[in-house]
């Protein structure tokens, strides 16, 4: 409507003549590709940010899968008092290593430290952790199919699982020099 108002101010309209149409026609096109440009590069960002925000959406979810897919061994105490360690997770635990800070019978400020080997745990799978009853604190290092390295440490009956790939805090038990483990 602009365009025609200032045509219409500018140049008269009724003439008979063909070229002053033309001139009119000239002048308006100018102005209609100038609409539809603004209209396309509307449009291009309004798709653009729609595809930002799909992309976003469908990484967030690929991140929740790969971490439902992964492996988490948890401890529990047996009635007997003696650990168990199980994968409640959706994925196979490999390379699991289980390293034991247990209480010396008899004295009262000596610890030993050792553990278990374990070269794979399936899904739901429990294995029972021997001579495990005096333990202060006990901790699992393993991988997932990827390589990823994870870390579940357990004391004072508080569990706590460690993504490797996320720089947390390390645990004394776990990142020491490795203690004699015995196979499961």
């Amino acid at each position: 409507m602009i365009p025609i108002i200032f045509y219409l101010k500018t140049f008269t309209i009724q003439s008979k003549q063909t070229s002053d149409w033309s001139n009119f026609t000239t002048f308006f096109a100018a102005f209609i590709s100038l609409a539809n440009l603004l209209v396309f590069i509307y449009f291009s960002d309004l798709l653009y940010k729609y595809n930002l925000k799909k992309d976003k959406q469908i990484e967030e979810k690929e991140k929740q899968i790969e971490a439902l897919e992964k492996p988490i061994l948890t401890f529990s105490k047996t009635k007997e008092s003696i650990y168990e360690v199980t994968n409640i997770g959706r994925g196979a635990a490999l390379n699991v290593k289980v390293f034991v800070n247990q209480k010396v019978q008899g004295d009262k400020d000596e610890y030993k430290c050792w553990g278990y080997r374990c070269y794979s745990m399936y899904i739901h799978q429990t294995i029972l952790l021997e001579n495990t009853s005096n333990c202060i604190e006990i901790g699992a290092k393993y991988t997932d199919i990827f390589g990823n390295e994870f870390n579940s440490y357990m004391t004072d009956y508080s569990l706590k699982i460690f993504d490797l790939r996320l720089d947390l805090p390390s645990i004394p038990l776990l990142v020491g020099p490795e203690p004699t483990l015995y196979p499961l």
